[in-house]
């Protein structure tokens, strides 16, 4: 008998996109593309998450209902969000708990009983997004033949450049805002204007943090020259937390990016304006803060990145 969180696959090599060839037996395919659960927003930053009632462990507007009799469920591996997904038992039999997958993930809940049917969407907390693609077992002997562990973006932000003069231990930034989740749900994540609170017990980490991107938004989309910006970290999970896993906020880490000088690349249309894109796979791609932050300072002397942004796309391995 398999248990509730009993997994099974076989390789043959990696699955690139999700087909039902990759499964030995009766299956079916659903797909479905989520919203991203956090996005840009010039005026709330870090709290441009989308809304999750709190004690709703599967994202209420991302349920999706599935009436089907089978035996297991995996996530393809071609898929870019982990799910949540509770069964209904067979025969008028009580239903699972909420269970969380992630891409490659395959469970059978009730064992070799079939389940009468199942809803799913993100698990609460998330803040990615993207396509997911379950395959349904029909049988109790079917099986699946894949393998992989994708990368997927679980975290966007707007953040907004100071300049050194805002670093004042009178003022708003002696202390970074808690901008920076790598365990999710999150526990210092506040919602919207009015800073709702979407906190919880964290049930998703990033295993693998793999890259960053950052984009400088400016408003002329033009630097005349090229620009550093201090990377400022505090209290991260690696190297700010105490014996008693207290975060330390004195004595801050920091990492220097410098953006390229440029001009716009025509006369009219939507291309002529571009911003310059830096991909990272340092320091700001592997830290994480969960109940600390990052700050963006200008560093060129002359405020020349003042009243600036910078969006940030994290990518990790679950």
């Amino acid at each position: 008998m398999r248990n509730l969180n009993a997994t099974f696959a076989q390789t043959r090599g990696t699955s690139n996109a999700a087909s039902l060839s990759d499964v030995g037996g009766p299956a079916l395919q659903i797909s479905k593309n989520f919203a991203f659960q956090s996005y840009y927003d010039t005026t709330l930053l870090e709290k441009a998450l989308q809304t999750q009632p709190p004690n709703q462990p599967i994202v209420p507007s991302t349920i999706q209902s599935q009436q089907i009799v089978g035996y297991g469920v995996g996530l393809h591996p071609s898929s870019q969000t982990p799910i949540a997904i509770q069964f209904t038992a067979g025969q008028g039999g009580s239903s699972s708990s909420v269970l969380i997958l992630k891409p490659g993930q395959v469970i059978w809940p009730f064992g070799d009983a079939p389940f009468g049917g199942f809803k799913w969407g993100l698990p609460y907390g998330w803040l990615g997004g993207g396509m997911a693609t379950l395959v349904v077992l029909l049988t109790p002997g079917a099986e699946v033949r894949w393998s992989g562990n994708p990368e997927v973006i679980f975290h966007r932000a707007r953040f907004a450049i100071k300049q050194p003069s805002d670093l004042t231990s009178g003022g708003s930034f002696n202390n970074a805002p808690k901008n920076w989740p790598m365990r999710f749900p999150w526990t210092q994540a506040l919602q919207g204007t009015n800073s709702i609170p979407q906190q919880g017990n964290a049930q998703i980490a990033i295993a693998e943090p793999t890259k960053v991107v950052m984009a400088l938004r400016t408003a002329t989309a033009a630097l005349a020259a090229a620009s550093d910006m201090r990377i400022l970290f505090q209290g991260t999970n690696d190297l700010g937390l105490d014996s008693a896993d207290a975060v330390v906020l004195t004595n801050p880490l920091f990492e220097t990016v410098t953006w390229p000088s440029y001009a716009n690349s025509g006369t009219s249309g939507n291309l002529i304006s571009p911003d310059p894109v830096i991909v990272s796979a340092q320091g700001i791609a592997r830290l994480a803060a969960d109940d600390g932050g990052v700050l963006m300072l200008d560093l060129t002397g002359t405020a020349g990145l003042t009243g600036l942004f910078v969006d940030v796309c994290r990518y990790g391995r679950l």
